[in-house]
C-alpha cells in the first residue's frame, strides 16, 4: 500500500526527508537505503502510470481545454490593447480638464473677489447715503425729523454690524459723526419725552417714545423714565405723608376727624394699598435716600398708632349702627304701652347690619376682629333683651287642652323662633369669612343664642312631658278587671269619663293633650331640625314612661284586661304617630328602641 501523506504536506522538505531515511539506515544496515530508493522509484512509476491513465481517459477533454486556452489568450491580448488605448485617452482628457479647471478656478476666484468688492462698495455707498439722510433729518425744524434720524441711525448700525468696514478710511472717518448724531438724537428724544410728560401732552410723549422705538431702546428708556418718576413720586409722597406731621394735622383738623370717624375703613384700605404699591413699585424698595423697608414699616406703624383714636371712634359708631335695629325691635317707649314682640323681620335687619359691618372691615384682619367683637356684643344685647321679656311665670305653662295658648306662651314661642333664626343667620354668615378670629367670635355668639333658646324652650317641653305623664299616671286608676267603662276614681270636677270602645279615658286624654301641644306650640316653632329633635325627645320620653307604668299595672284581670291594655297601646301609638307626622317624622324611625319596646310589651 502506497503512502503519499508525507509528500502532500505544505511544509514538505525533500532534504529533510532524505536525511531522515539516511539516519535510519545508518542505525541498521545499508540495505535500508536501497529499499527506500526502490520504494520511491516504484511510487514514481506508479504515479506516472496513474497520470497516463488519467490523460488517456480524459484525452478529448484536455484537447478541448487547450483549444479554449488559446482562444482566451487571444481575447486577453485584445483587452490589453484596448486598455492601453483607453489609458492614453484618459491621460489626454485629464490634461485637457486640468487645464480647463485651472482656468475656471482662477476666473471664479476673480469673480468672487469682484462681487465682494462690489458688495462692499454698495454697502459703503449706502452708508454714506444714510449718513447724509441723518444730517438732513436732524436739521429739520422743531424735532420733526427726530424719528427719521433715529430709524436711519438704527439702519446704519445694522449695516455696520453686518459688514466689515475695517480698513476703509472714509467710513472710519465718518463714524464719529454718526456716534455724535446718535447722542444728539437720544438727548433731544429724552428732552421731547420729558416735555410731553411734564405738559401731559400725549403727542410729544408718543413722538419721544417713537424715537426710542426706532433706536431699539423703547423698553429700557420707558423703564428708566418710569423708575425716575416713581422715585420722584416716592420722595414727594414721603414729604407729603410724613407720619408724625400728618398725625398732628389730622388731630388738629375737626373736618379730618369727622371724615375719618365715618370713613375709617376706606381710609385704612387706601393706606394699605398705597403702602403695598410703594413697596412693590419703588425701584429702591423704600426710597433712595437711605430708607429701608423696616423704616418704612416703622413710619406706617407711627401713623396707624396716631390714628388709633379714630379706629376707636369708628368702632363706637359701628356698634351704634349694630344696636339701631335691636333698639327698633325693643323700643323703650312702646306705642299704647304694649311692648311688641320681636319679629323675623327685625332679625333680618340685625343680620343685614352685622353682615354689612363685617363686610366693610373684611379687608383688614385686626379691624375685622374688632368689628366681630362688636357684633358679638350686639347679639348678646339682643339675647339679654329677649331674656328680659320672656315669660317665666305660671301663665307661660298652662294646662294642656285649654281653648288656646295664652299670650305669654305665644310670646316665648316667638322669642325662640327669632333667636333660632338669628343663630342660623349668624352661622351662615360665619361661613362667608376666612378669618379664624371672626369665625370663632361668631361661633361663640351663636352658642350663646342656642343656650338661651334651650333655657326658654326646655321649660315648655318639660311642661308638655309633665302634663302627658300626669295623664298616663291615671292608668293606675283604670279597673282592668271590669268589662265596664268606668274608672276607679272620677277625673277632675267629679265627672266620671266613659271609655269609648274599650279604650281608657287616660289614653284619650294623652292624645288630646298631644294634639293641643302640636297645634298651639310645636306647629308654631320655626326652628328647623331642632323642632324635630324636640318632638322626638318628647315622644321617646312618653313611650318609655308609658311602658314603665303599664308594666306596673296590677291586676290586669286576664285576657280581657290584656285586651283593654292592648287597645290603649294602639290608641297611644296612633296619637304618637300624629305627633311625629306633624313635623314630617315617621314614628317607627324617630322613636327607635322606645317604639320597639312598646311593640314588644
Amino acid at each position: 500500500m502506497l503512502h503519499y501523506r508525507d509528500f502532500t504536506r505544505d511544509d514538505f522538505d525533500p532534504a529533510e526527508y532524505a536525511n531522515t531515511i539516511v539516519q535510519g539506515a545508518e542505525s541498521h544496515h545499508r540495505m535500508d537505503i536501497s529499499t527506500a530508493l526502490g520504494k520511491l522509484s516504484f511510487n514514481v512509476d506508479h504515479l506516472n502510470k496513474q497520470l497516463r491513465d488519467q490523460v488517456a481517459t480524459h484525452y478529448e477533454d484536455l484537447l478541448e481545454q487547450v483549444t479554449k486556452l488559446g482562444r482566451l489568450e487571444r481575447a486577453l491580448l485584445s483587452v490589453k490593447d484596448s486598455s492601453g488605448t483607453l489609458k492614453a485617452s484618459f491621460e489626454r482628457v485629464k490634461a485637457n480638464v486640468k487645464e480647463g479647471y485651472k482656468q475656471v478656478e482662477a476666473q471664479s476666484t476673480e469673480l468672487e473677489r469682484i462681487q465682494q468688492s462690489t458688495e462692499i462698495l454698495r454697502r459703503v455707498r449706502r452708508f454714506f447715503s444714510l449718513a447724509k439722510r441723518i444730517t438732513a433729518a436732524i436739521s429739520e425744524p422743531e424735532d420733526s425729523g427726530l424719528s427719521k434720524a433715529a430709524i436711519t441711525i438704527s439702519d446704519i448700525e445694522d449695516l455696520v454690524s453686518e459688514s466689515d468696514f475695517s480698513g476703509i478710511d472714509a467710513v472710519e472717518a465718518e463714524w464719529p459723526q454718526i456716534v455724535a448724531a446718535k447722542a444728539a438724537v437720544i438727548a433731544r428724544g429724552e428732552a421731547l419725552l420729558q416735555k410731553g410728560l411734564d405738559a401731559q401732552n400725549q403727542a410729544d410723549v408718543a413722538a419721544g417714545l417713537q424715537v426710542f422705538h426706532n433706536l431699539g431702546q423703547a423698553a429700557e428708556q420707558a423703564k428708566k423714565v418710569v423708575d425716575s418718576k416713581i422715585q420722584a413720586m416716592v420722595e414727594s409722597c414721603k414729604s407729603a405723608f410724613d407720619p408724625a406731621t400728618l398725625g398732628r394735622e389730622i388731630k388738629a383738623s375737626t373736618h379730618f376727624q369727622q371724615m375719618l370717624q365715618v370713613g375709617y375703613p376706606k381710609f385704612l384700605r387706601l393706606f394699605q394699598d398705597f403702602s403695598s404699591r410703594f413697596v412693590t413699585a419703588s425701584p429702591t424698595t423704600g426710597g433712595s435716600s437711605g430708607s429701608t423697608p423696616e423704616a418704612s414699616g416703622s413710619d406706617s406703624s407711627v401713623l396707624l398708632k396716631s390714628l388709633s383714636v379714630f379706629e376707636t371712634a369708628y368702632l363706637r359708631e359701628s356698634f351704634s349702627r349694630l344696636l339701631d335695629p335691636i333698639n327698633l325691635a325693643f323700643p323703650d317707649r312702646p306705642l299704647g304701652g304694649i311692648r311688641p314682640t320681636p319679629s323675623r323681620d327685625d332679625v333680618d335687619k340685625i343680620l343685614r347690619a352685622c353682615s354689612r359691618e363685617l363686610e366693610i372691615s373684611k379687608f383688614d384682619a385686626m379691624l375685622s376682629k374688632a368689628v366681630a367683637r362688636n357684633v358679638s356684643k350686639a347679639i348678646n344685647m339682643y339675647a339679654v333683651r329677649c331674656e328680659q321679656i320672656a315669660a317665666t311665670d305660671a301663665s307661660a305653662y298652662p294646662t294642656l287642652g285649654v281653648a288656646s295658648a295664652p299670650a305669654s306662651l305665644v310670646l316665648n314661642v316667638e322669642i325662640v323662633n327669632c333667636l333660632w333664626h338669628l343663630a342660623d343667620g349668624l352661622w351662615k354668615l360665619r361661613d362667608d369669612f376666612d378669618s379664624e378670629d371672626v369665625s370663632r367670635t361668631l361661633e361663640d355668639a351663636t352658642e350663646q343664642l342656642h343656650r338661651l333658646i334651650f333655657n326658654i324652650i326646655e321649660p315648655i317641653l318639660s311642661h308638655i312631658v309633665r302634663e302627658v305623664e300626669g295623664s298616663i299616671l291615671k292608668i293606675h286608676s283604670e279597673d282592668f278587671l271590669r268589662t265596664g267603662s268606668a274608672s276607679k276614681a272620677p277625673p277632675r270636677g267629679g265627672v266620671q269619663q266613659q271609655q269609648e270602645g274599650g279604650i281608657g279615658a287616660y289614653v284619650l286624654e294623652v292624645g288630646a293633650k298631644l294634639r293641643w301641644a302640636m297645634r298651639e306650640i310645636i306647629s308654631k316653632l320655626q326652628c328647623g331640625d331642632d323642632t324635630k329633635d324636640w318632638v322626638q325627645s318628647i315622644g321617646v320620653r312618653i313611650l318609655n314612661f308609658f311602658v314603665q307604668q303599664a308594666s306596673l299595672v296590677r291586676p290586669l284581670g286576664g285576657d280581657a284586661g290584656k285586651l283593654r291594655l292592648t287597645s290603649d297601646m294602639t290608641q297611644l301609638e296612633f296619637a304618637l304617630t300624629q305627633w311625629t307626622s306633624g313635623v314630617g317624622l315617621k314614628m317607627e324611625v324617630a322613636m327607635g328602641d322606645a317604639y320597639k319596646a312598646l311593640r314588644a310589651f
